[in-house]
């Protein structure tokens, strides 16, 4: 199961906006039809894309890059807040199926001021699901997404405007699609 957070908060405007859509489409497409996923955007608040997660078969993952191509950047960052929403998508183990890795593949430029409280209150409330980062743009928060990443046991990457967003997302999803 896999739930892509993604930022589209104001400091996203622009070509950022345009690389985290493009980026969350190709991780859409990396799936497999047996994979389980959802989406969820957050700025201010938050909105998910279903309210469970869904089959990556050709119509859900048809339904999901409509709905990633009306993703605009606005509002503030309210980062802290669709984490902990993100990671309550999760805790009904019962609706998952057996034996199954769960991660969240977050997608954002870090623009943020309270790291602290975020890193404080995820790192011990993630389980079992990993947490990978994504730092999207020319000046991401890379302490942010590197600490976040390292404290949800998975791994991050950086997209930025000199590299094509579609083939970073590629590189970083083929790597922790292998497991160690």
């Amino acid at each position: 199961e896999t739930l892509f957070l993604i930022d589209v908060s104001g400091s996203m405007g622009g070509a950022s906006i345009r690389q985290a859509r493009k980026a969350l489409g190709q991780a859409v497409d990396r799936l497999d039809p047996q994979d389980r996923f959802n989406l969820m955007a957050f700025h201010t608040d938050s909105r998910l894309w279903r309210q469970s997660f869904q089959l990556a078969d050709a119509v859900h993952t048809q339904e999901a890059h409509s709905w990633i191509r009306g993703l605009e950047a606005e509002g503030g960052t309210e980062m802290h807040g669709a984490m902990l929403r993100a990671m309550t998508q999760f805790m009904n183990p019962a609706a998952a199926p057996a034996k199954i890795s769960r991660r969240i593949i977050l997608i954002t430029d870090a623009s943020i001021g309270n790291e602290d409280q975020l890193l404080r209150d995820t790192a011990h409330k993630l389980g079992d699901v990993r947490l990978h980062v994504v730092g999207i743009g020319s000046s991401p928060n890379r302490f942010l997404v590197k600490r976040l990443a390292s404290q949800g046991g998975g791994l991050s990457t950086f997209v930025n405007a000199s590299e094509s967003a579609g083939q970073g997302m590629d590189r970083f999803l083929a790597t922790i699609n292998r497991p160690q």
